[in-house]
């Protein structure tokens, strides 16, 4: 069967490729998980690539729950596509997936999903064309781009996060280096990383990730005309306002609902002050109400 789908992308020429073309390039295409995700695939070659060239692919996942843990995951590179109304966990150390635009014609899927992959240690990840979606990533050791989404939420610790013709997204980051905006942005939130799991600081310090230093709010803008705002000006450029940092007063912790071994207990390296001490406040408040329900002696 003639798989369809492929992604717009200038460098790249599209055709419809066949089952047998995909096994040829090294791709594996897994079969059903499930049966609410009897149409759901992943296609990878990560049973034949050598390290550093493994890839994974996953289209068109939506409003299910996928939970995947393999040693054939280390090192791959990831790229979600389509995803809508989901929860993505790729609890694992990363790297960068730009080329994977080329392979996105293998999927041609439909079925509701919610999807959660987590500890291998993997290279990469973009996330494309997602919308209404919360994707929470391991360490990145290069980058994350995001592109074309609506309503996404993005968790990372990564070297760098790249923005692009993506609304209404949320991006919480510990990274080293400024984000960068790319034209086409609107609505975009910048907060603290704000999470944690317990092999999360192992897989830091496996792809050489630190908490110091930590420039999440401080983004590059790049306009139309070149680079609209640096992390030290004070410009006001309409370019300048598809972006604003997250208020303390709606900060929250995201709590990763597995069971993991490790010893982190923490989100690395701390909150920032003002996040702290918003969130401290509003778990006195939560305190102060469980204690006057508990002294009304309220009956059921």
């Amino acid at each position: 069967e003639e798989l369809k789908g492929a992604v717009a992308h200038p460098s790249v020429v599209y055709c419809q490729i066949s089952l047998e073309a995909v096994q040829s390039l090294g791709l594996l295409l897994e079969g059903s998980v499930g049966w609410a995700m009897k149409r759901a695939k992943i296609a990878r070659n990560t049973h034949t690539a050598p390290p550093g060239s493994k890839i994974v692919l996953m289209s068109q996942v939506i409003k299910q729950t996928l939970a995947k843990t393999s040693d054939k995951l280390t090192g791959a590179n990831i790229k979600i596509h389509r995803c809508s109304d989901a929860f993505i966990y790729l609890l694992s150390p990363l790297r960068c997936c730009l080329f994977l635009f080329i392979l996105a014609a293998v999927f041609a899927l439909g079925t509701p999903t919610h999807l959660l992959i987590f500890p291998a240690c993997f290279r990469s990840v973009s996330v494309d064309k997602c919308r209404d979606s919360t994707v929470v990533l391991g360490p990145v050791q290069t980058s994350v781009h995001i592109h074309s989404c609506q309503n996404v939420r993005v968790v990372c610790v990564t070297n760098r996060v790249v923005i692009g013709a993506s609304s209404r997204c949320i991006i919480h980051a510990l990274t080293p280096t400024s984000p960068l905006l790319l034209p086409g942005n609107s609505d975009i939130t910048l907060g603290p990383f704000h999470t944690f799991y317990p092999s999360l600081e192992d897989h830091m310090a496996s792809v050489g990730l630190a908490v110091v230093p930590n420039v999440w709010d401080q983004p590059l803008v790049l306009g139309t005309e070149g680079l609209a705002s640096h992390p030290l000006s004070s410009s006001s450029s309409s370019d300048t306002t598809c972006y604003r940092l997250l208020p303390p007063s709606e900060f929250h912790t995201l709590a990763v609902p597995f069971q993991m071994e490790g010893d982190t207990c923490e989100v690395p390296g701390g909150l920032p002050p003002a996040y702290q001490a918003a969130l401290k406040d509003k778990q006195k408040r939560v305190q102060n109400w469980q204690k006057t329900v508990m002294e009304a002696r309220l009956n059921k």
